[in-house]
């Protein structure tokens, strides 16, 4: 995996984290928190898709707005990686699938500070 993707997946997963921990599965003794990866091409092209899966915390409650932490997962997901991000908030436990194209992972990407510059700039 490349720089970019490495940071990008990396401010993902520890909003990703953060959150768990404040609100969801790890605030509660009894929650767990799986998390899967694959490399899929099933005909749509080449992708990595990453399954992250919360059960055991507290009941779930889909936000009325979007806060910062969320704006950020789904910005670095969809726009620094292409890829592609569907949330899930079952109430018996949120659960994230990030989608991105295996090019964009791999590929070799010499301005990864300037897009991520950029993204940083998005988000004030």
């Amino acid at each position: 995996m490349n720089s970019r993707a490495t940071l990008a997946l990396g401010m993902a997963v520890h909003e990703l984290a953060t959150n768990a921990a404040k609100y969801g599965a790890l605030s509660s003794d009894q929650g767990r928190l799986s998390v899967s990866w694959s490399r899929l091409d099933d005909g749509d092209g080449e992708r990595i898709v990453l399954h992250w899966s919360e059960a055991g915390g507290p009941p779930v409650i889909a936000p009325h707005t979007i806060g910062f932490g969320s704006q950020l997962v789904r910005t670095t997901i969809e726009k620094s990686l292409g890829g592609r991000l569907e949330n899930r908030f079952d109430r018996t436990g949120f659960q994230a699938i990030m989608e991105i194209p295996y090019g964009r992972a791999t590929e070799d990407y010499e301005h990864a500070a300037d897009e991520i510059e950029e993204l940083q700039s998005s988000l004030r």
